[in-house]
């Protein structure tokens, strides 16, 4: 039978450790690590700083002129002279869900559709209103605005107003203009009466 020897040199020698104790009397204090969860409340407990209106009115103005030398822009003014006659008289207009002029993320392109799709619906109104040689009183609703993006509507000379107005001002005399919204909005919209001259997405996609 093999036995496990054990030799003088397999034994622990003490006397070669040594242990240092601290000297100090205080204990040093670990510094605070910032986890990506303390740093997001951080920032969730932070202020919302709102675009100014007068940057609102001024990015505004700068996709507006950009936008209103494209085909595009040139070819809604075609079609709403074109079937101007097909319909009744607009005598109101109504923008649902345009979305904010200023986005918390900041994104680009969430604010250039906003005001791209703002002065495609001022373009059908400002055409009709042509037409008709009368303005036509436009009605803004978004739950996103904010208290600035309203201030710039209004200084546009426009109206913004809280659900459920809008739905409710709907009737056989209004331009509903509502881009890629859910189907509970447009029967929102619609519920009441159908309108003069509806934008949006067309009934053959909620209807297939």
């Amino acid at each position: 039978m093999t036995a496990a020897v054990q030799t003088e040199t397999d034994a622990p020698k003490q006397e070669e450790w040594t242990f240092v104790k601290s000297k100090s009397r205080f204990r040093r204090k670990h510094s605070r690590v910032l986890t990506p969860s303390t740093t997001t409340a951080s920032k969730t407990h932070e202020p919302r700083t709102y675009k100014s209106t007068a940057d609102i009115t001024a990015e505004y103005e700068t996709f507006k002129t950009r936008w209103r030398e494209t085909p595009c822009h040139a070819k809604i003014r075609e079609l709403v002279r074109q079937n101007a006659g097909m319909h009744r008289r607009v005598r109101r207009a109504v923008c649902l869900g345009v979305g904010t002029f200023d986005p918390e993320d900041g994104g680009w392109d969430a604010k250039r559709r906003s005001h791209i799709q703002l002065d495609g619906f001022l373009t059908v109104v400002e055409v009709l209103s042509e037409i008709y040689s009368e303005t036509i009183p436009c009605w803004f609703q978004e739950p996103r605005f904010t208290p600035n993006d309203a201030e710039f509507l209004t200084n546009l000379g426009h109206e913004v107003v809280e659900s459920p107005r809008a739905f409710e001002a709907v009737d056989e005399d209004t331009l509903v203009f509502a881009i890629h919204m859910y189907r509970p909005i447009y029967e929102a919209a619609l519920e009441k009466a159908l309108p003069a001259m509806f934008v949006g997405t067309g009934w053959d996609v909620w209807d297939g």
